[in-house]
Parts: C-alpha cells; structure tokens; sequence
C-alpha cells in the first residue's frame, strides 16, 4: 500500500507529560551559594560520586528563585494538565552534585505527586535519562526500530543546559548519566504534592501541609 495515501491516526495513550520550560528569569545567584553547601552522598548503590545537599528545604533561602518556579508550575499545571482548581505545595527541594566520572541510579521520587529540576548552570557533561519502568512498550524482544521514537522506546534522554527546567510526574525514573566533563555537575531538584481538598466521595481527602 502506498504510505502517502493510508489514511493513519496515532493516539498517544495513557503518555507521561515531559514539561521541558527556559526559565528567562536571573537565577545565577543560586550557583552562587549552592555550592558551597554541605552535602553527603546518595543512597544508591548503584550511584558513583552523586551527592545530595543535607538540606532538603534549599530554597526556603532563595525566597525569589523559588517563586520564579512555583510560578512556572502554575502556568504548567493550569494550562497543560488543566488542573486550575487545584493547589500544590512545593514539599522538598535539594541541590545535586556529580563529580567528574559520576553518575546516579534510576529511581523515582515517592511521597510527592509531580517533581522538576532546575539547571542554574553551565552543562558540558552528564545529561538526564528516564527509563519506562513497568510501562514498556513491547512485552516481548523485537528488533531494534529503524527510528526511535516516543512510541517505541524504553528510554529517553535531554541533554541538560543552563536555564531549563522539567516538570514531570514523580512516578518516571530517571538518572543523572556520566559527568564525562572535567568540573563538577549542579542542579536543583523539588517535589509537589497536592493540598487542601482533592478528590470526590469516598476518594475525598483535605490536607494542610
């Protein structure tokens, strides 16, 4: 059958929504302080020279940086995912470091609802990769496509720079890849869980947090 006449619809089913945002706001303060701030390595064991901050309510000191986010979340939780009558709290935030040669394991953020990173700085090494645990495309060992695509792969990897931000459902692993440059590798990561009332009859539920 001739391709350019077959009439074909895709529907992206049941998809986990990737925001991908450049945040045009001055956030270079942030590089400034964070760090030098006292972090302590990853729990992984399949991690190599990850480390977190200790503080994991980093930017309850950065009060303008935190409200240039909080505000892009608003924009994507209303006009994206269309979630204009509910209300979010930014529960955990915490600043990551990737020395040279080091990298993260796959692993998702529980406890929380929707998750994002921040890169405040310049990116020459170690890029972010999420993996579709539990929710593969195929059941079974094909062969590998011609062309990978958002329909067929397992896993998915951006390139991080300075400036951009994801938004993304806390559920989706994810890892820090190899720092392959020569410094080491910041970002700044948070969750949100819903508050105040959500969900009808006996799914119902008000939270203060």
């Amino acid at each position: 059958m001739n391709k350019e006449v077959l009439k074909l619809n895709v529907i992206p089913l049941f998809p986990s929504p990737l925001g991908i945002i450049d945040i045009i706001e001055d956030c270079s303060n942030l590089k400034k302080i964070i760090t030098n701030y006292d972090f302590e390595p990853t729990t992984g064991s399949t991690s190599k020279a990850c480390f977190i901050t200790k503080d994991l309510n980093i930017l309850e000191s950065f009060p303008k940086e935190k409200n240039i986010i909080l505000n892009y979340f608003e924009i994507y939780k209303n006009y994206v995912l269309k979630l204009d009558n509910q209300k979010f709290k930014m529960t955990t935030s915490w600043g990551t470091k990737t020395e040279p040669g080091g990298y993260s394991q796959f692993h998702n953020h529980q406890n929380c609802t929707y998750s994002g990173v921040f890169y405040f700085d310049e990116m020459s090494g170690g890029n972010i990769e999420f993996e579709s645990y539990g929710i593969y495309p195929q059941q079974i060992l094909l062969n590998n496509p011609t062309e990978w695509n958002t329909f067929n792969s397992k896993s998915w990897m951006l390139t991080s720079k300075k400036n951009m931000l994801l938004l993304f459902p806390s559920y989706l692993y994810h890892r820090i890849t190899e720092n392959t440059s020569l410094k080491n590798r910041y970002s700044l990561a948070f969750n949100f869980f819903p508050i105040e009332s959500f969900g009808v009859k006996d799914s119902f539920i008000n939270i203060s947090l």
